[in-house]
């Protein structure tokens, strides 16, 4: 069993706006993949409703090797509510055994699928 994990962050939170179009969070590649490998995906998210941000749905996303619809193979949806649950950790799990095989890339995206929030 091998291992990946993306460096983290250590000094300080990053904020970025999270818009209508697909942001890419993370990407993870993998070299030799065969037919028996299982690809065990784990993230963990935070987001925050800056003042006045309204009640913001986010979408993540998991797709192997580019960003087309026909490539993704997992979405969760996160509900953000201004000054209520105004910050939310999102952690989830999945598990690709239909992988291609050779190098196979991982990217991790997320959308916002309310407008005007």
């Amino acid at each position: 069993m091998n291992q990946f994990v993306l460096p983290t962050n250590v000094s300080e939170s990053i904020m970025m706006d999270i818009g209508m179009d697909p942001l890419e969070l993370a990407r993870s590649s993998f070299e030799k993949i065969r037919p028996s490998d299982m690809i065990v995906i784990n993230a963990t998210v935070g987001a925050k409703v800056s003042d006045g941000g309204g009640n913001p749905d986010l979408l993540y996303k998991v797709y192997r090797n580019s960003i087309v619809a026909s490539n993704l193979i997992f979405s969760a949806k996160s509900e953000l509510d201004e000054g209520g649950n105004d910050f939310a950790i999102d952690s989830f799990t999945h598990v690709d055994t239909k992988h291609t095989l050779g190098k196979v890339s991982y990217i991790l995206t997320v959308e916002n699928i309310e407008a005007n929030t």
